[in-house]
């Protein structure tokens, strides 16, 4: 565009300068300032971004001193309540946490209850429950290392059918179509649930040969669609078996260097064997038996227990004192055995004497079973598992649960032996309780059972003469 100046006069010449020297200001205030304001709001927008992350800083410390003073807390608190756990507990949470491991460790605790165990056939509406089998050791040994007993001795008609519906609501729950082995504990006439595994167990062969009832052939039809009550052996609790049947696990100890024989939650056998008989006592011999015990009736028994145990050994030790056998025991054991009337020898512990300790006493041959629980861990060098090793090379009992003790002393007490139980074949079992006639004669002091086999058979008269005399007054 042209601009002709010649028409303007001077005054308008002056402003139109005026003006355009205003708009040169405003155009060098731009160019030279707006870089500076873009900058200044870059600044300012990166304070806000770094007062932002300072924020976040300070909340994480914050966060992280609250996680740290709250995991120490919760550390402190562990400790204080593995103070109460034998040391083996206290030396597996030193071996996890050395490893730096972040995941939870889970603990778990054991009551001190009966411990229960059901194999059961669920077809996915219905269950099949064949028996159900207690443990003579409290909850805290694994089921696989206790000893099994079917049928449960201990239950009461409401806990029975309280069994019964928990494990057909569990099974069904899990939708399982097939075997399911359940574990329960009752503690303070209350039941709780240990695991529920949908699968089989090592107890099925067991329980099947029993009770008569073909677990794994009812379990396959019912997977492939059939349903329970129409395969002939009925729903919920199947009748129990005339017969009493003892699972007794088998270790070999012998075959491992360095491994501590003390039973815990941690499975340690490597078979089982199976006794069965009319009686408990009968069935836990032939048990016993077959899991290499000698069941020798007289020698000397070695107490030693921790401190938590001392309040149950009295009654256990008495009944070995009673059988006849020599008690010996450490010192602390032997104090408390001398409160229930047991003349215990006292046996010094390995650094306490080079040549007449623990250890030398049972190389001695003088020991029959070794009775040991031990609250110091399983770290070889600790006495306890050298005296537990030392059964292991003299091949000598060693019970490590003051449960298997006193099953042992029972049986024991109940004078059978190999010529006096029952043969039974597995093939061939009674479905029902055998009836016998006798005449009871009345005599002095004593009473006699006389038990004629001109109108019927009695196929083990030995068996059923210990059992009948059970004050031991004479057997024949």
């Amino acid at each position: 565009m042209n601009l002709d100046l010649s028409s303007i006069s001077n005054r308008e010449k002056r402003m139109l300068l005026m003006l355009f020297g205003v708009i040169l200001m405003v155009l060098s205030y731009v160019a030279v300032f707006r870089p500076q304001m873009d900058k200044a709001s870059e600044i300012s927008a990166q304070n806000e971004t770094l007062d932002s992350r300072l924020d976040e800083l300070l909340d994480m410390a914050a966060k992280k001193e609250y996680y740290q003073r709250e995991t120490q807390n919760m550390q402190d608190e562990i400790d204080k309540y593995c103070e109460q756990f034998p040391a083996d507990i206290k030396e597996e949470d030193g071996i996890v946490l050395a490893q730096n491991i972040e995941n939870p460790i889970l603990i778990d605790k054991y009551l001190q209850g009966t411990e229960l165990e059901v194999d059961a056939i669920c077809d996915g509406e219905d269950i099949l429950i064949p028996g159900i089998m207690e443990h003579i050791e409290r909850a805290g040994v694994h089921s696989g290392d206790s000893i099994a007993v079917y049928p449960a001795w201990n239950l009461s008609d409401r806990m029975t059918q309280i069994i019964i519906e928990s494990s057909k609501n569990l099974a069904i729950e899990l939708r399982t179509k097939g075997l399911v082995n359940i574990q329960y504990l009752i503690y303070k006439d209350e039941l709780y649930v240990i695991e529920v595994n949908p699968r089989s167990s090592r107890t099925i062969p067991y329980i099947s040969k029993v009770t008569g009832v073909p677990m794994v052939d009812l379990a396959t039809r019912a997977m492939l669609g059939e349903k329970l009550k129409d395969m002939g052996y009925g729903t919920g609790l199947y009748r129990k078996s005339p017969y009493i049947a003892v699972k007794v696990p088998v270790f070999s100890f012998e075959k491992l260097i360095n491994v501590d024989n003390h039973l815990g939650p941690e499975m340690k056998s490597t078979g089982e064997v199976l006794g069965v008989a009319g009686t408990l006592e009968e069935a836990l011999y032939k048990g016993l038996i077959g899991a290499g015990y000698k069941m020798k009736k007289k020698g000397g028994v070695f107490i030693t227990v921790r401190n938590s145990d001392k309040a149950e050994i009295g009654e256990i030790a008495k009944k070995y004192y009673d059988l006849g056998f020599r008690i010996y025991a450490t010192e602390g054991t032997a104090d408390v055995l001398k409160k229930y009337g047991i003349d215990a020898v006292s046996v010094k512990k390995i650094h306490e004497s080079k040549t007449n300790n623990t250890l030398t006493l049972i190389e001695s041959g003088k020991i029959q079973y070794v009775i040991s629980t031990s609250a110091k861990g399983r770290i070889p060098s600790r006495d306890s598992v050298k005296i537990r090793r030392k059964t292991v090379e003299r091949n000598i009992p060693c019970l490590t649960s003051l449960d298997t003790a006193n099953a042992l002393a029972d049986c024991l007490k109940s004078h059978y032996s190999q010529h006096s139980t029952e043969l039974i074949d597995i093939n061939h079992m009674r479905e029902e309780k055998l009836m016998l006639k006798f005449t009871k004669m009345q005599g002095i002091g004593n009473d006699y059972i006389y038990c004629s086999t001109f109108d019927q058979e009695i196929s083990n008269p030995e068996a059923l003469a210990v059992r009948l005399s059970d004050r031991h007054f004479g057997i024949g």
